[in-house]
């Protein structure tokens, strides 16, 4: 086995050992699930807030187009 071969099977090595790192714990599942619900229940309440904006921004555009296209 050469050298390079060597260290090449010890990075990959290294880096399978790292993926099969320790096992989450059911209070990090919990956390995760809780941040993941708090950023779609934010994502969800920015995006309604905007939604009538937008919709009437949207109707202004398409009206200037049909205005300037006519």
């Amino acid at each position: 086995m050469t050298y390079a071969r060597a260290i090449e099977y010890r990075i990959t090595r290294n880096l399978l050992a790292r993926r099969s790192g320790p096992v989450a714990s059911p209070e990090t599942h919990l956390a995760e699930r809780l941040i993941a619900i708090g950023a779609v229940t934010t994502a969800l309440l920015l995006g309604g807030s905007y939604l009538p904006e937008l919709v009437t921004a949207a109707i202004a555009a398409s009206g200037l187009w049909v205005t300037a296209a006519g």
